[in-house]
This record gives C-alpha cells, structure tokens and sequence, in this order.
C-alpha cells in the first residue's frame, strides 16, 4: 500500500496533486485516517474545495467522528455531500443539518430515519424538533405526544410538549408536562 503512495507521490506535479491522489487510494482501500490527513492537507492549501470536504466528510462519517465533521461543516459553511444508509447515519447527518440551523433539511433526514424504524421514538420526536425549531408547534407536538406513547419514560417528550403547549397559552397543561419530565429525570436541567 504505502509502496504505491510513494510512487504516486514522487512523479506529481506539487504536494496537493499528491494529496489528492494519495487519498484517492487510500478511499478505496478505506484507509479512513489516512483519508483524513490527505484531504485535510488539501484544504489547508486551496480553503474551501467542495469536492475535497465531501470526501473529507465521508472519511469522517465512516469514522463516525462527529466533531470534525460538524467542525468543518460550519468552519466551510458547506454540509458535506455524504451517502447515508443506516438509521445512525441518516440521524448522524440530521443532527449535523440541525446543529447547523438547517432545520427543514434536518427534519427530512429524521422523516426518512423514521421511515427505515417507523416505531422509533427517538426519531419521531428527532421530526419533532426539528418542526418545533421551524415554528410548526401543533405539528411537533404530534411527534412528541406519539414518543411519549412509544416509550413512556421518554422524559424530554414531555418538556418539548410541555414547551409546545405553553407557546400555544396553555400554561398549566405546559407546567404539568414539565413536573413529569422532572418526575421522570430528576435532573432534567431544562425541566428545573
């Protein structure tokens, strides 16, 4: 492997060609970490390189290196074009669009997450944060109420009811929400 780098390496006409082709190999053979080390080279070269973040950003979904994908995500401004397929992806890559402020985008990744576990309630009320982040309030309640009913102990489906319910003006049904949270999670720090 690292053999046919060097050869790779020697004949290129500078240090990014190099890199890119380099980590060109190294995707295939799914070297991840070395992935990483090429492309990020790449980009403290040339900036912003849409090609090379998506790359970046698979190595780094593959890694399930939340952090340095969202780093660079914000860093570029740019959410990596990556091929999400499993439940944790799909979610991984929602959470990405959400911290992001992406909400519509992070609503449809949690929707198509639901679609692959439909009885899931963390990706229902995933939907329904990202609605509530959206402003759609008796939409995301909807999601929250049916967490609630998918697992019962879910102690932050009733604070986001609990919220919904206090922009919709209904205080005491919103306190009530909120107390079974707390009863639930004693130490749910939005709760207190």
């Amino acid at each position: 492997g690292f053999g046919v780098i060097k050869a790779i390496r020697e004949p290129a006409l500078d240090d990014v060609e190099a890199d890119l082709k380099s980590a060109d190999v190294y995707f295939r053979s799914r070297m991840w970490p070395q992935v990483v080390q090429s492309l990020e080279s790449v980009l403290a070269v040339r900036g912003k390189d849409v090609r090379t973040l998506d790359k970046l950003g698979q190595a780094y979904l593959e890694l399930r290196d939340v952090r340095s994908f969202l780093r660079r995500a914000e860093r570029f401004n740019h959410v990596p074009d990556v091929v999400v397929e499993s439940y944790e992806e799909v979610i991984f890559l929602g959470n990405v669009h959400s911290e992001l402020g992406r909400h519509r985008s992070a609503g449809e990744l949690y929707e198509r997450a639901l679609a692959v576990r439909p009885g899931d309630s963390y990706a229902g009320y995933k939907v329904g944060r990202a609605l509530q982040s959206q402003g759609r309030v008796r939409e995301a309640m909807r999601y929250f109420n049916r967490s609630k009913e998918q697992s019962a102990d879910f102690a932050d489906a009733y604070f986001r009811i609990g919220q919904c319910l206090e922009e919709l003006g209904d205080s005491s049904g919103a306190v009530m929400q909120y107390q079974t949270a707390l009863d639930l999670l004693p130490n749910h720090l939005d709760g207190q």
